[in-house]
């Protein structure tokens, strides 16, 4: 991808009918800081071939705030200043040889000490249709924030299952990967210090489910906790090693026979002798999953989603044994094994946990306790959701992004009430089929939960102004709409200065990036969530397995959201915006009186 031209035009073309050829392209607004917080710059970029954000890949803020990191499908990185939407640095990875090809659907793994800052992600490499050669992939480590790259690794066989995780010590990669053409799974360890090279790897085996054996599974993606309270299984105790977690993935989550597994250092590991290694068979469970499971800090919480639209939970109990709690959700009437599309996120206090369901649904449950489980509030969804929610620092909103349109809300945390939605004709108004992007990709918010950053199929990166929430709905060109009565904790200098949200806060501009417009896959589509949920698997015993929910979810009616203009300058504060300064309010009378009699008594005092 390279930049072919640049504009300042005020109104750009839209360039989509050069997205509908072979040659695809897109052209977006890229807004600069300006001292009336919005500019009019415009950037074009062309690349040969589909690139655009997929499920897998990220639009993601490093934790230092220092960049966005942005994942495409065809293999290019691309790092963004998080203030202005320019591209710091784009890495386009190479095939590995003549006439493959590169896909990547991995996200960005970050350790960032005093001692070494690193950036990690994955590519697959794609052998000549009609060849005999096998799909391999690739851990790319790059320097932070310079994004130069400290190694690619030498092609491993399989296709990288997620993201690539590090060691809380920044000294390992783990990685889980599929061989065989994705049905035999692998759970690797690359070392940092030696470039990737592979220290230890060990495959899925024949299991046993009620005495029947079965075949080999592939894994899906894995999540980590560093440095937990204990390793939560048969002889974790006392193990504060990161522990990593994954499951089965058979036939893409819909199996409902599979394992959980997960893997820790064991206690006093040097890092040297690997013949000590090896990964743990947590569980035989009644479900497969190809999302990441989500942990609690002190990893004594394990949460998957996955098969029969259900999120399933181990509370400070020993994964291996009985389920804590299960909570079937909404999916299609006539699919029963139909799974969960992403994972959960659990609030900040780790209290609720956050999830879109297989139909259509996007619900908030008690993540923890005698009532982990729970439904807390149910929410009928325009389509399905296909990447995890994010929380804001002070815990009082979620947001999430529908895959169709690339819809974005806002919800209150603890009522469930939205807050407010925007479509893409708020967001990118000069492109008039910008229906056609789904959001699939990962998404991000800003450390002080200002901003958040998100992408679509087409490639179109965006950051949105949401830290200060407004009373109705988001206009396309807000005025000065009055502040809700339960603000964010964060200083006032740190909050942009309009109200609703708007694509051109003061503190942090919108950042569209544009690519090709790429081929994008077929994914399920939603139909009207299911009215009981259905029976529980007799393999997977629970402490108190919870119903679907059976209240009616609350339809939300969609709300149009006109293009918008350019940002509102914020008007000046004066005393009269403050109070009512007419000579007809009392209170202004006995004031004006007493200042009078204030000046009269100080101007004699002055004399005396």
């Amino acid at each position: 991808m390279a930049v072919v031209g640049a504009s300042t035009s005020a109104t750009p073309e839209t360039g989509r009918s050069k997205c509908e050829e072979r040659l695809r392209s897109s052209e977006a607004f890229l807004p600069r800081r300006t001292d009336h917080g919005m500019g009019e710059d415009f950037a074009e970029l062309v690349a040969k071939g589909p690139q655009g954000i997929l499920r897998g890949n990220v639009v993601e803020i490093s934790p230092d705030g220092a960049l966005v990191y942005v994942t495409l499908n065809g293999g290019t990185l691309h790092m963004l200043n998080p203030s202005t939407g320019g591209i710091v640095k784009t890495y386009d990875v190479k095939p590995v040889e003549e006439e493959w090809s590169v896909e990547c659907r991995s996200g960005i793994g970050f350790h960032l000490s005093s001692f070494r800052k690193i950036a990690v992600f994955a590519v697959i490499d794609m052998p000549p249709r009609g060849s005999n050669e096998k799909v391999k992939s690739r851990v790319i480590a790059l320097t932070h924030p310079s994004g130069d790259v400290l190694f690619t690794s030498s092609p491993i066989p399989g296709r990288v299952s997620g993201t690539p995780l590090i060691s809380s010590d920044g000294k390992f990669i783990f990685i889980t990967r599929n061989t065989e053409d994705g049905t035999v799974g692998h759970f690797t360890i690359l070392s940092v210090s030696e470039f990737g090279k592979v220290r230890f790897t060990e495959a899925s085996d024949e299991f046993k489910v009620n005495g029947v054996v079965k075949s080999r599974a592939p894994y899906g993606p894995p999540g980590i906790v560093h440095n937990p309270s204990r390793g939560m299984y048969s002889g974790g105790i006392g193990n504060t090693n990161d522990f990593i977690a994954w499951a089965d993935s058979t036939d893409s989550g819909r199996a409902d026979i599979g394992l959980t597994r997960g893997f820790q250092f064991p206690v006093g590991f040097g890092g040297i002798d690997f013949t000590v290694v090896r990964t743990i068979k947590l569980r035989d469970v009644g479900f497969t999953s190809s999302n990441k499971p989500v942990m609690s800090k002190d990893g004594l919480n394990l949460y998957f989603t996955g098969t029969r639209s259900s999120v399933r939970a181990w509370n400070a109990m020993d994964f291996g044994g009985p389920l804590s709690w299960r909570a079937d959700l909404a999916r299609k009437k006539n699919d029963g094994l139909q799974p969960i599309f992403s994972g959960a996120t659990l609030s900040n206090d780790e209290k609720k946990i956050f999830v879109g369901s297989a139909g259509a649904t996007f619900v908030a449950l008690n993540a923890t306790g005698t009532r982990g489980g729970k439904l807390l509030w149910n929410k009928t969804t325009e389509s399905v959701v296909l990447s995890e929610p994010n929380i804001s620092p002070d815990d009082k909103r979620v947001y999430f992004i529908e895959a169709r349109g690339g819809i974005v809300k806002s919800y209150d945390v603890r009522r469930g009430s939205m807050k407010w939605r925007v479509d893409c004709a708020f967001y990118l108004p000069q492109d008039a089929n910008c229906l056609e992007g789904r959001g699939e990709g990962s998404f991000s918010i800003s450390q002080n939960g200002n901003t958040i950053f998100f992408g679509n199929t087409l490639g179109v990166v965006t950051a949105l102004g949401v830290a200060m929430e407004p009373t109705v709905p988001p206009t396309a060109a807000p005025t000065t709409l009055s502040p809700t009565s339960t603000p964010t904790h964060l200083p006032t200098s740190l909050q942009p200065t309009s109200l609703a949200p708007t694509i051109s806060p003061s503190t942090l501009a919108p950042t569209p990036v544009i690519t090709p417009k790429p081929t994008v896959s077929a994914m399920p589509t939603s139909t009207a969530p299911t009215t009981r949920p259905t029976k529980n698997p007799t393999i997977e015993p629970t402490r108190h397995p919870i119903p679907a929910p059976t209240e009616k979810p609350t339809t939300q009616k969609p709300m149009s959201s006109p293009s918008p203009t350019a940002a509102p300058t914020p008007p000046e504060k004066s005393l009269a915006n403050v109070l009512d300064t007419s000579a007809a309010n009392p209170l202004n009378a006995k004031m004006c009186a007493l200042s009078v009699f204030l000046c009269v008594a100080a101007a004699f005092f002055t004399v005396v």
